[in-house]
């Protein structure tokens, strides 16, 4: 009886029919693109974070000191790229410490790149507003976010003292020119991140 009445208001049936392919397509699409964003934030958390993987030395969060260092990194590099599906290594020193200027101190994080590696994952130069990014001719390169620089009140080629640990955990300094500023647009990063050659 049910299927008799759909062919006798075929109209209706016909509109029906319709309003249900096409909120069934619809649904489709709108999960398609769901996924996509949530695939797309992964990526982009795995790039901000540094990685897929992270290898650190044993120890590391729990202090995340400068004396707490991999020890052999270059055959650890080797073994991990001989892993199925890595596509890259890249390999980074990560130190926090002081930048000081005549202007003032501020805390940075200071990540020792190898920039053409870096391209490979994130290019940070995509960021760069002045300057150049660990070109390879700079004299004691360092990039510096642009909060950091106008609160430090730094041109380019200005120098910066850095303040940190060492391995050992021996307070160090060491001195760095300015050679470039990027910009992200979130000032807590601007602020408090830093970059030199490996």
């Amino acid at each position: 009886m049910a299927w008799r009445n759909l062919w006798r208001h075929r109209g209706r049936t016909f509109i029906m029919g319709s309003a249900i392919a096409l909120t069934y397509a619809l649904m489709l699409v709108g999960m398609s693109i769901n996924d996509d964003g949530h695939r797309r934030m992964l990526e982009e958390a795995a790039q901000a974070a540094g990685g897929q993987v992270l290898v650190h030395a044993q120890g590391y969060w729990d202090t995340r000191a400068s004396d707490v260092a991999l020890r052999d990194a270059p055959s650890l590099q080797e073994r991990i790229r001989a892993v199925g599906g890595v596509r890259t290594v890249l390999p980074r020193i990560l130190l926090t410490g002081l930048a000081s200027t005549s202007s003032g101190t501020l805390p940075v994080q200071l990540s020792g790149v190898d920039p053409a590696a870096e391209a490979a994952l994130s290019d940070p130069a995509a960021d760069l507003v002045a300057g150049t990014f660990l070109t390879g001719g700079e004299r004691d390169p360092i990039v510096l976010g642009a909060a950091a620089v106008a609160e430090l009140e730094l041109e380019l080629g200005d120098r910066v003292v850095l303040t940190t640990t060492d391995v050992e955990g021996e307070v160090t300094r060491a001195l760095f020119h300015l050679s470039g500023i990027v910009e992200t647009g979130v000032r807590e990063i601007d602020e408090g991140v830093a970059w030199t050659n490996l």
